[in-house]
């Protein structure tokens, strides 16, 4: 099936909490570092009908291959070394699917 990536850099303060927008698995847990434009842990989470991504956490909550449900808290959002705070975001992804059929226009889970 086609793949298609649908992603937002949802700007928010870092220490902000990250939740899971859906049931499902979690996976490909890692750190991030290259440079100062790529920085940060993050993660997949598989549902049963979409693949997402979480990208620039200060810290991950959740372990590799742990089931998580709709609204349960995964991380926080990281502050990137030598930045200010106004760069700080989540960088969502959705792999099929679109991101607005889970976020409202605000980037909050629907």
């Amino acid at each position: 099936f086609p793949v298609t990536i649908d992603a937002w850099d949802l700007m928010i303060a870092s220490g902000t909490p990250v939740y899971a927008i859906g049931d499902g698995t979690i996976s490909k847990i890692s750190f991030w570092a290259q440079g100062c434009f790529v920085w940060g842990w993050r993660f997949t989470l598989t549902t049963n009908k979409d693949s997402f991504f979480y990208t620039h956490l200060d810290h991950v909550i959740v372990k590799q291959n742990e089931r998580v449900q709709k609204g349960q808290l995964l991380g926080f959002v990281g502050k990137w070394p030598n930045q200010q705070e106004s760069f700080s975001h989540l960088h969502l992804g959705i792999k099929t699917g679109k991101a607005s059929d889970y976020l409202d226009p605000d980037g909050k889970i629907k």
